[in-house]
């Protein structure tokens, strides 16, 4: 190995390209970027090439925060989160941050260069800012704990309000619409069961055939899929409450179980996936828009027919505990934080069927009767 660059050969016409990275300020760890190339060994040396040209150099205390952003996401970034997640931060940073403090030396960024900054960006919605503000700190955090700096200068921002993003969701009678139109629609039956499990769309899309229990009217949520790059990308679930057992009302079930007969044994269909093209692939949830506008339906996210369930359930009196479930929340509380809306609207009539008891006339007199506690006074009293 040459100045940390390497090419394996792993088969043939298969390569292993490895360039060294520097090492973990906080470890001391090795880092390396791996590449397999396939293809004659002049590939890989191509390859060697473009990555030893675009090697990320090991940041210090006067270096840009550009360079600093760079060795985080591939350092700490990469390494921990997801893919979608990893790239999300890589979009926030490179929309709102870079242009315009990216090149700042990493020790002299302040407080205030962050200030004005967020303060420049009134187009911006408060989420949006309050995002993009969490990733930087987040980044910054950790070079100080390299010793990097001293100080994070993210610490001490003013951030604008948090407004929390307003629930849509159907109706009774809108949902029921929208099902009715995707019931006997062997490519609707995706909204169908989003509608009526709660399932996040990247749950429901991740589902297998193996996935589903007839006879026990439930599906097994394990997985999560996501679109990077122009790539489907298969995740576990992020939490382990998100590993979860659905149950299925039986319209759902019955939708399920045609579409799978229609599926048969087609070639086409192999991938094992429920919902998918003709390619194998997972739907794409585009086709969702022109459905609402067929049915006349007001302009909801997929995500909030997720909403919806939860909003139809609770309204429905299935308790809190059990809508949690469905949904894979964290915690129960979480749960009545997010719908206390739903609850509130049933607060009133909560109070109903005691009232009617408590206000009830008794037909005739019941003679009185002791009570445990009286009667265990009574027994003291006269001991």
């Amino acid at each position: 190995m040459a100045n940390g660059q390497i090419i394996i050969e792993q088969s043939n016409a298969r390569w292993l390209v490895r360039v060294y990275e520097g090492s973990d300020p906080a470890t001391g760890k090795r880092l390396y970027r791996n590449e397999t190339i396939h293809g004659p060994r002049a590939a890989a040396e191509q390859a060697l090439e473009r990555m030893c040209a675009t090697r990320i150099r090991r940041p210090q205390p006067d270096s840009s925060l550009d360079l600093y952003l760079d060795w985080w996401l591939t350092v700490a970034v990469d390494r921990k989160l997801r893919p979608k997640s990893a790239a999300d931060y890589r979009s926030l940073l490179a929309r709102y941050v870079r242009p315009v403090v990216g090149k700042r030396k990493l020790s002299r960024l302040t407080a205030l260069d962050l200030q004005e900054l967020y303060n420049g960006r009134g187009d911006l919605a408060p989420r949006t800012i309050r995002y993009t503000h969490s990733v930087l700190r987040s980044a910054l955090e950790q070079a100080r704990k390299w010793k990097l700096i001293s100080a994070n200068p993210a610490r001490d921002v003013v951030l604008p309000r948090h407004k929390p993003v307003e629930m849509r969701c159907l109706d009774r009678s809108e949902a029921a619409r929208l099902a009715d139109a995707c019931r006997n629609q062997i490519d609707r039956v995706f909204f169908l069961v989003a509608l009526g499990t709660g399932l996040r769309p990247s749950e429901a899309l991740a589902l297998r055939w193996q996935d589903l229990d007839v006879s026990r009217r439930s599906l097994q949520v394990t997985r999560t899929i996501e679109r990077v790059k122009g790539k489907w990308i298969f995740e576990d679930t992020k939490r382990p409450r998100s590993r979860r057992t659905v149950m299925l009302p039986e319209t759902t079930l019955h939708a399920l179980v045609n579409l799978r007969a229609a599926q048969g044994d087609l070639p086409k269909f192999r991938s094992g996936l429920v919902f998918t093209t003709e390619s194998g692939t997972p739907i794409h949830e585009r086709v969702f828009k022109p459905l609402l506008r067929e049915v006349e339906l007001p302009d909801i996210r997929l995500y909030d027919l997720r909403h919806t369930y939860a909003t139809l359930a609770l309204s429905a009196g299935v308790p809190a505990r059990v809508v949690s479930s469905q949904l894979g929340h964290a915690s129960v509380g979480f749960t009545l934080e997010v719908y206390a809306h739903v609850l509130a609207e049933d607060r009133d009539s909560a109070a109903e069927p005691l009232d009617r008891i408590l206000a009830a006339s008794p037909s005739r007199k019941e003679p009185h009767r002791a009570s445990g506690i009286g009667l265990q006074r009574q027994v003291a009293m006269s001991e």
